[in-house]
């Protein structure tokens, strides 16, 4: 069955409607689009300024030298075995060469000059 001549009018007043109010949309968007597209171009200008003096040190500008960044190094070497370096340590005789045990100790702290305490330990080889 084909709609009346009311029904396509009615539909046509709601289709008209609805286009004004998109085309209104449409041209808010449009703005809003300007204004973004503005203010990425004015950030993406901020940012290859702020790359370019990024990039400077005493070398390539006017700065001076205290203010370039420090490189990455240790300043004191690494403490431990070199594997360039042979190592060098006194030979121990052999049990059948040793004739005698000696057990010294001192009766006061080094550091300190406190006395030491008598302990129960008993020291064997």
């Amino acid at each position: 069955m084909q709609p009346s001549y009311e029904q396509l009018f009615k539909e046509n007043a709601e289709l008209r409607a609805e286009t004004i109010q998109l085309r209104a949309e449409s041209v808010q968007l449009k703005a809003l689009v300007n204004r973004l597209e503005k203010i990425i171009t004015k950030l993406e200008a901020r940012i290859a300024h702020l790359e370019a003096q990024l990039n400077q040190n005493s070398k390539n500008s006017s700065k001076p030298p205290s203010t370039d960044q420090k490189a990455n190094r240790s300043i004191t070497p690494k403490a431990g075995n070199r594997p360039y370096h042979p190592g060098a340590s006194r030979q121990l005789l052999p049990a059948s060469a040793v004739t005698s045990h000696d057990v010294r100790s001192v009766k006061v702290y080094p550091h300190c000059h406190s006395a030491m305490r008598a302990t129960d330990k008993v020291l064997s080889w």
